[in-house]
């Protein structure tokens, strides 16, 4: 049976759909009815099957669109309103440059600059070269994506030079930018934030966390009882926050948490309510724990010339961490409790065989560069698992 089923929804295939074509000619015509690729009839028969086969593929799409794991795109993200969640678009890194010149020098908004690998800034606010050379600018980038995400020291190209300005630089790394959510960033999330429209529960923290700007992972632990459990103080939430700004973290708590329960964290940011009052809201930052690669490979004829790179591309992405161009990838992010949180030999393997042309390979892993083992490695509670090319060793 074909269509909707109480399995679902099944598909007619272009063969099912010409053999069902063929049956009824016969039925109509004889059985000794010429049906073959060469016959008029059977040519027929053969366009029309293939137009019909799009449209049960079209039904299908339909069919599939209206559900989490099967809709895709625009679709999918129709998919997240019914549980009041949106698609994370791209943002703008943003930072600052340190400009040097002459003093008194005014720098009207919109000088641009420029890293070496041509990620490019403006800024965004008039500034004065004050009496020691020196003026700090805030600058945003050109274009959205992670990739705007730079290093210190590395936004040092002038693109539009003028008198006066004689080098830039910027003393922090730029962040802020992020990718377009993918399908499967997009899929997770729904998964963990089922209970956006509840409140007061850690699963409805954690789910509005997740929504903030910047916020690439959190978990939200809870004690219940009258003494202290596991570093949490009685009656309190603590959350654990990957990313994201600390202020807007601490109002998401304090519009989402129970009315008496302390929400307790090495970081505390004071947030005014709606009546004036001042409550100080705390959640913690998870530790990082430096992952170190080193693998051999053994190639043929189909490994790209820039094979090394995408070998370093794909291990960042797995682990999570900063790559040769500033983009920041989430990686492993931090991992449930319940399950605990390991970095797993074997799936580094399958990220390193994405790459064409890697016949065998020798890999190492671990937290200490002296010490690298081929197993995998446990992450700490309350840890995140990082990584960064400087620390992936190709050969």
């Amino acid at each position: 049976m074909f269509g909707l089923t109480d399995k679902g929804f099944k598909r007619k295939r272009y063969d099912d759909i010409l053999q069902a074509m063929f049956d009824q000619a016969r039925q109509l015509f004889g059985e000794d009815v010429s049906l073959t690729e060469r016959s008029p009839l059977g040519l027929f028969l053969r366009v029309i099957a293939w137009a019909l086969g799009i449209l049960w593929q079209l039904a299908e799409k339909v069919y599939n669109s209206a559900y989490v794991d099967t809709a895709e795109g625009t679709s999918l993200r129709h998919v997240g309103k019914y549980i009041g969640i949106k698609e994370l678009i791209e943002e703008y890194a943003k930072g600052e440059i340190e400009i040097r010149g002459d003093p008194g020098k005014t720098r009207l908004r919109g000088f641009r600059v420029g890293t070496e690998s041509n990620v490019m800034f403006e800024t965004i606010s008039d500034v004065v070269i004050d009496h020691s050379g020196v003026a700090i600018a805030p600058i945003k980038a050109l274009e959205p994506g992670q990739k705007g995400n730079v290093p210190v020291g590395t936004i040092t190209k002038i693109i539009n030079p003028e008198a006066g300005i004689s080098s830039v630089s910027n003393p922090n790394r730029t962040n802020g930018g992020r990718d377009r959510e993918t399908d499967t960033e997009f899929r997770k999330r729904y998964d963990r934030s089922l209970a956006t429209g509840g409140s007061s529960t850690t699963a409805s923290i954690e789910a509005t966390l997740l929504a903030l700007p910047g916020v690439r992972d959190c978990i939200v632990d809870e004690n219940t009882a009258m003494a202290e459990k596991s570093g949490i103080p009685p009656k309190s939430v603590a959350p654990l926050v990957l990313g994201g700004d600390d202020q807007e973290i601490a109002t998401s708590i304090l519009k989402t948490k129970s009315g008496g329960i302390r929400s307790f964290g090495d970081t505390e940011v004071t947030v005014i309510d709606t009546k004036g009052n001042a409550h100080v809201i705390g959640f913690s930052r998870p530790k990082t724990s430096n992952i170190y690669v080193n693998v051999s490979l053994t190639i043929d004829s189909d490994f790209p010339p820039n094979g090394k790179d995408l070998v370093r591309t794909s291990i960042i992405k797995y682990i999570g961490g900063e790559d040769q161009d500033g983009t920041e990838y989430n990686g492993l992010g931090i991992g449930k409790k319940s399950a605990g949180q390991k970095v797993v030999y074997t799936k580094i393997i399958s990220a390193i065989q994405q790459v064409p042309g890697i016949s065998d390979m020798n890999l190492r892993i671990g937290t200490n560069p002296a010490q690298l083992l081929a197993s995998n490695i446990i992450i700490p509670d309350k840890s995140v698992p990082k990584t960064s090319w400087e620390k992936v060793t190709v050969s």
